[in-house]
């Protein structure tokens, strides 16, 4: 499992540990000041906010390199932005391509 983790949410990942054979977190973090500056992207490329806020790097990476490893049945994402890191690492060296599912 690759999940964006909030500090305050670090102390819960041994559950979720316990119920996975491999779980990446990737940190995240928010501040008004990065969002105003995501809007006014958004506002200038006309992307939506939402997937210019949450395309991280360290999720991108994360992502390829678990997608490459070749072992993956499945992947789900549980909102439509985060669709993007999948999409992009499809041809990255991902075998045999996982079904894809959006909840």
């Amino acid at each position: 499992m690759v999940s964006f983790v909030r500090p305050e949410e670090r102390a819960q990942l041994p559950a979720v540990v316990a119920h996975c054979d491999r779980v990446v977190p990737v940190p995240l973090r928010r501040s008004r000041l990065a969002d105003g500056w995501h809007l006014l992207r958004s506002r200038l490329t006309g992307r939506p906010f939402l997937l210019i806020r949450d395309d991280l790097s360290r999720m991108r990476g994360a992502v390829a390199a678990c997608l490459s490893v070749g072992n993956v049945a499945v992947v789900r994402a549980d909102q439509l932005t985060m669709t993007q890191f999948v999409l992009s690492s499809k041809g990255a060296g991902m075998r045999p391509h996982p079904r894809f599912s959006v909840a």
